[in-house]
């Protein structure tokens, strides 16, 4: 993910204070702009596909790390 890729230091202290989602917020809004034009509107809630890679790779599957 691209995300993870262009902002390591951004990710690892989102993990730290647990709040990656407000520090990355805008890079995951473009990111989900991107993906929604490329592959449609994703499913409302927390399991949609990107929702679920956003989980993954920037939280290590641990939702309370995103805040």
């Amino acid at each position: 993910m691209q995300i993870k890729l262009y902002n390591k230091s951004k990710v690892e202290r989102g993990r730290a204070h647990r709040n990656s989602y407000e520090r990355l917020k805008d890079e995951i809004d473009k990111s989900r702009a991107a993906y929604e034009k490329g592959y449609g509107s994703t499913a409302a809630g927390a399991n949609s596909y990107f929702d679920l890679e956003i989980l993954r790779n920037l939280a290590d599957n641990d939702r309370s790390l995103l805040g």
